[in-house]
């Protein structure tokens, strides 16, 4: 009897097919890609300013009732402090458009967390088309596609559907957003609210203001994007009985200096926000507080942001104000 030919490892190598190959090449590709994919959100992911944020309102619904939410970009991140208005949380992020806001507020009630009051943003910026140069939408795709539609955010962000659903699966192809937000600090992060501890520079003049305002000003009116979505959280905030009150948060006197001498109409502007809203949510009220710390530049972080003794003073002030429409709260 003859005896069986058994090939060597080599010789097998050499007889594989070429689709054979490639077909092991893309499984030890994808393999790689996962545990890299997974590597990153265990360690960057985690560490975002929305998780954390989200992970404490979890934790403080489980704990005690939420009457009170408030909702807008930075100035709302850094200028409210819970601690001082009771059974309230801060959601507020930075760069968030109206967009992100309302798809951040659409995910909590639909998880069937209700609160009873939305505390709004209205600030001169807040209907910027800004906001839409670099959406955090976009740049944080792997977290909104989770309750946000793939065509949405690829129509906000101007992006392909295909470079949205493939930075949503696989967040480390993103812009680097998640690097960024690993280095930032948030241990100070408390119910929402993220303290800054530095000071403004008292000596800075509104000259240094106007490159800011050149970036975050619309000259031609409101960004219909904005428009939109804002209507969109007004019908959210009725759908569900929500009680809004809209608020213009307190800027630096070298920014309100700025304003003052470029003549920027913010009575139109505020006009045409009453205008919008008076014809789908009527019942709100509305509270400025732009030039409410004009002679207080130590309590401004820069130009527009409140620091944390500023927030700590106006939270406790704007709870005195918001006492009449936060009902039984």
């Amino acid at each position: 009897m003859q005896p069986s030919f058994i090939p060597s490892s080599k010789h097998i190598d050499r007889k594989r097919s070429p689709v054979a190959r490639v077909a092991v090449s893309l499984l030890l590709l994808l393999l790689i890609v996962a545990v890299v994919n997974q590597l990153y959100l265990d360690t960057f992911l985690s560490s975002t300013l929305h998780y954390r944020q989200e992970q404490q309102l979890k934790e403080f619904v489980q704990a005690t009732k939420l009457c009170t939410l408030f909702v807008g970009d930075s100035h709302t991140m850094y200028g409210v402090d819970p601690t001082n208005i009771p059974h309230s949380f801060n959601i507020g992020g930075g760069s968030n458009s109206y967009a992100e806001s309302y798809y951040k507020l659409k995910k909590i009630l639909d998880a069937g967390i209700q609160p009873k009051n939305i505390i709004l943003e209205i600030d001169r910026h807040s209907f910027s088309s800004y906001f839409f140069d670099s959406p955090i939408m976009a740049q944080q795709s792997w977290l909104y596609a989770q309750f946000t539609q793939i065509n949405v955010i690829a129509d906000i962000s101007n992006s392909t559907h295909v470079a949205i659903w493939l930075r949503s699966k696989f967040p480390f192809i993103g812009h680097g957003a998640e690097w960024i937000a690993h280095s930032t600090e948030y241990s100070d992060l408390h119910l929402g609210w993220l303290s800054l501890n530095s000071t403004l520079d008292i000596t800075v003049r509104p000259d240094n203001v106007y490159p800011l305002m050149s970036k975050v000003f619309n000259e031609n009116g409101m960004d219909e994007r904005q428009v939109y979505f804002y209507k969109q959280i007004l019908l959210l905030a009725k759908k569900n009985n929500l009680t809004i009150v809209l608020v213009a948060y307190p800027i630096s006197p070298p920014f309100i200096d700025a304003i003052t001498n470029k003549k920027i109409d913010l009575v139109n502007y505020y006009s045409t926000i009453f205008s919008i809203t008076d014809a789908i949510y009527p019942d709100y009220a509305a509270l400025d507080y732009v030039s409410l710390y004009y002679k207080k530049p130590e309590f401004f972080f820069d130009y527009d942001h409140l620091n944390s003794v500023g927030a700590h003073f106006f939270s406790e002030r704007l709870y005195n104000d918001l006492r009449p429409a936060l009902g039984n709260c």
